[in-house]
């Protein structure tokens, strides 16, 4: 009983600390911080949680384009682009929208030039906005009116309806552009106005609110293709300047008076427009005109409140439309703290629209240059009208002043590039990616003594200035690598990259030094970081969304970030491989310091061995004081060693802090280096040995310089400092001391010529030594001999010369030297003139490095031939 007791004892005890143990395993990893690297191709969207609390960096794409995973489509054909009804393809919503807000920038001031009877199409958009619910502006626009009616409770088969409405008013705008450009028939015919002649009520209907709603014209006979209106229709406006108001522009010569009332009859607007510019109401074109530029003003809200419906879709928010909103919609995000738009590519702010008509957020902060794109045309509106609504803070961002946030009160974030520059500008989507992506917001992201950067596609400009105004804050733990990992990142370094002017910039990677790098790499590039900036950051761990070396497409990767500990995991909890292995490059240098002499001689190695390997050879050095340093990398700042005599290996307990260790007297070992960081990861390496009794010889080389001269060289000795220089002639047995010195060569000059000659080289203080080969000096050769061969010629015969490659021989009428023949043995022939007297010379020579080292040439030896 008692033993039952103990044992049930036990086991609440036991199941008691794994409750505790694991509250505060829950409660620590609940602390952590965490980056979610979504996968939204190639594009950014990067979510920081803390505690509950959420920021998102950009929204990615405004719909995905396929990354090959079973629930994504592997290409987008949505209404998002495109919309085809009945085979005709349709100008997308986006399109749409940008097409109608561009059309009445350019028309307002066009659209409705009679003084006093109709404000511009601008003008009614801003009276619309300031007032929703304008009864009297929605009685003369029945269609608006149901487009805005089923926004608050839209349905599918509603939806379906708004599709139809849309095909119905392209189609409209397509046969009020053939009233205004009529069609040439087949037979070349200029004008055929007749079909629309008796039409002019049925047109001048739709603008009362006579005529059926657009959802009741989807009879029209024939409907024109996007590509067909694009043709017809005016080039897109330019981007509005500084001193304009992108929401009102007015550039009439008649001032538009801001209190006119709008008439209550569309009709009648129509009758005092043309009758004012004394318009025939027979005239279709005008009143074709007239009404287009009316529909352009509706279809800008019609497109605007179809986009947000669709945004707001099952189809687009949870399966294939949206990386973004379906990743924070599947993990249960349901409220951002913060959401920050770093610049207006479409790869960034293309899907924040539908994030901020999804999410609830608080505030939203972007860089404030506006940009010609129905990407940000698009995003700037919802943030208008939420802003308006008091539904979150807009912020533009400024490094200057209030250029900080915290997430959870304890993750602090901190804006490192400069707005002002670029604030409240806008942009064309002709300007270039290098001057957009320069304006990239880049973040730092710190909580406990952890670090992050994240850049964006911040380029070289915009790194140079981080560079200047904030050194001291972009050395981090972790880093967003610029602009994907782009080919161009940092290609200057290796002597080439793809466009001047981007993120060619090692600076910038020298100065970060990073321990982990994650690339925003989607399918670009191959799905790898590009081979410069693997280089760049070999140091570090390199991890991609989309990793082709593992065969891996991760819809999201996910840092945690702990005091001293980083993890990277899949959605899944599996553990991301890094995409590079990773190791450092050592330096070790060995410098030998002699308490006689002023001089200190170094080596520098990078030959270091695994603890595990047995080194059996030791290199020598003077017994008086030897200095072994490791260089330190910034992946392992923390250095310690210890001696390990005759290598016997090393004991945890004997590292000693720093990173020069220090031998002395008669040591024979090696040095074991241990290198750590704050994660705790470590590294144990050791070097070659040491031996201060019996130094390593060198091996020695010779060769002429000159025909007496010979050029001794040596290799460096390790601990060496003097080397003495000695020779032994041979046949004899005495060794003459020619030079101590420090260096590793000497001329030997002036030696006997025609002599052999060894040398050796000894290390100052020790006995052993390197002894050379045999080598000659060259002599002069004796006199030749001369003898009569032909009438013609002669034989030329003389001693060998020991060491000597070859023999030159010069034969002529006077004492100049000319050489006739050369050759490797000790006799030649040489043609002459019967009966003239020849002077004949021979020098032996010595090929060294393919130059020919000559000795003095023989006496001269006088013959006729007879």
């Amino acid at each position: 009983m008692m033993k039952a007791k103990i044992i049930k004892r036990i086991i609440t005890i036991t199941i008691t600390l794994t409750m505790i143990i694991g509250s505060m395993v829950n409660a620590s990893a609940a602390s952590a911080l965490k980056i979610h690297v979504i996968n939204t191709g190639h594009a950014d969207a990067i979510l920081l949680e803390y505690k509950g609390h959420y920021a998102l960096f950009d929204g990615g794409h405004a719909a995905q384009y396929g990354k090959n995973d079973k629930d994504r489509t592997s290409k987008v054909d949505n209404e998002l682009y495109a919309y085809k009804h009945d085979g005709v393809t349709y100008r997308g919503f986006l399109e749409a929208y940008q097409k109608c807000t561009t059309r009445i920038v350019k028309l307002g001031p066009k659209a409705y030039k009679a003084k006093d009877q109709i404000k511009t199409a601008n003008n009614v958009i801003k009276e619309f906005e300031a007032d929703k619910n304008n009864k009297a502006f929605l009685k003369t626009n029945s269609f608006l009116k149901d487009c805005l009616d089923y926004q608050s409770s839209a349905t599918k088969s509603e939806y379906e309806s708004a599709k139809n409405q849309f095909v119905a008013m392209q189609t409209l705008i397509n046969e009020l552009l053939d009233i205004i450009n009529p069609p040439v028939d087949d037979e070349g015919d200029d004008d055929d106005l007749a079909k629309y002649s008796g039409d002019e009520d049925k047109l001048r209907g739709f603008v009362s609110g006579d005529m059926p709603t657009l959802a009741d014209s989807e009879d029209t006979e024939e409907v024109t293709s996007v590509d067909e209106v694009n043709a017809t229709e005016e080039e897109p406006a330019e981007e509005a300047t500084d001193e304009q108001d992108s929401e009102e522009i007015v550039t009439s010569e008649e001032t538009v008076e801001e209190e006119e009332e709008i008439p209550s009859d569309s009709g009648e607007v129509i009758e005092e427009v043309t009758s004012e510019k004394g318009v025939k109401a027979t005239d279709p074109k005008k009143v074709a005109q007239a009404q287009l530029d009316y529909v352009y003003a509706i279809g800008y809200f019609f497109n605007y409140e179809l986009l947000l419906d669709f945004y707001q879709l099952v189809d687009y928010s949870t399966k294939s439309q949206n990386d973004t909103i379906r990743y924070l919609k599947r993990h249960g995000i349901k409220h951002l703290d913060y959401v920050v738009c770093s610049h207006a590519h479409h790869d960034h702010i293309g899907g924040l629209a539908s994030v901020l008509v999804n999410i609830d957020t608080d505030h939203v902060i972007y860089n404030g240059a506006g940009y010609n794109t129905r990407y940000y045309r698009i995003f700037d509106r919802v943030v208008r009208e939420k802003t308006q609504k008091n539904e979150f803070d807009y912020t533009v961002a400024d490094d200057d002043k209030n250029n900080t946030f915290t997430l959870g009160g304890d993750v602090l974030l901190t804006e490192l590039t400069d707005t002002d520059s670029f604030a409240n500008k806008y942009y064309t989507n002709k300007t270039s990616n290098a001057t957009i992506n320069n304006m990239a917001l880049v973040w730092r992201v710190d909580i406990n003594n952890m670090s992050i950067l994240l850049t964006s596609d911040a380029e070289k400009d915009c790194q140079n200035k981080i560079i200047k105004n904030h050194p001291k804050l972009i050395n981090v733990d972790v880093l967003q690598a610029p602009h994907h990992g782009y080919n161009n990142f940092n290609g200057s370094q290796y002597g080439y990259y793809e466009d001047d002017g981007h993120s060619a910039n090692i600076d910038f990677c020298n100065k970060v030094k990073p321990y982990y790098v994650f690339v925003t790499n989607g399918n670009r590039d191959s799905a790898t970081p590009s081979k410069l900036a693997r280089k760049d950051y070999k140091i570090a761990n390199i991890y991609v969304t989309t990793d082709q070396v593992h065969k891996a497409s991760y819809e999201a990767i996910i840092l945690s970030i702990l005091s001293n500990k980083i993890t990277v995991l899949d959605v899944n909890n599996r553990t991301v491989p890094a995409h590079t292995k990773h190791d450092i490059s050592y330096k070790v240098t060995t410098s030998v310091n002699d308490s006689k002499q002023s001089n200190t001689q170094t080596k520098t190695t990078t030959s270091l061995h695994y603890a595990s390997t047995k080194v059996k050879l030791y290199n020598g050095y003077v017994a008086d004081q030897l200095s072994v340093k490791m260089a330190t990398t910034h992946y392992y700042p923390n250095v310690y060693y210890q001696l390990s005599s005759k290598d016997s290996g090393y004991s945890n307990s004997k590292w000693v802090k720093g990173n020069t260790a220090t031998l002395k007297g008669q040591f024979k070992g090696v040095v074991y280096f241990k290198l750590t960081n704050k994660f705790g990861e470590k590294l144990i390496r050791k070097t070659d040995g040491y031996d201060g009794k019996t130094p390593k010889t060198t091996s020695v080389k010779t060769s002429l310089y000159d025909y007496k001269g010979v050029l001794i060289k040596w290799n460096e000795v390790l601990g060496a400092k003097d080397y003495v220089v000695q020779y032994q002639q041979k046949g004899t047995t005495k060794w003459t001391t020619l030079k101590t010195t420090s260096a590793t060569s000497y001329k030997a000059a002036d030696l006997a010529s025609g002599k052999g000659y060894y040398f050796r080289i000894k290390i100052k203080g020790y006995s052993a030594y390197k002894k050379s080969s045999l080598i000659y000096t060259l002599k002069k050769v004796s006199q030749p001999k001369v003898t009569k061969k032909t009438k013609t010629s002669t034989k030329v015969t003389w001693s060998k010369v020991s060491g000597a490659s070859g023999y030159e021989v010069s034969a002529n009428t006077t004492s100049e030297k000319k050489v006739v023949k050369t050759t490797t043995s000790t006799s030649a022939t040489v043609s002459v003139k019967k009966g003239k007297e020849y002077e004949y010379y021979v020098r032996a020579y010595k090929t060294v490095s393919g130059k020919k080292i000559y000795a003095p040439w023989s006496n001269v030896r006088k013959f006729t031939c007879k």
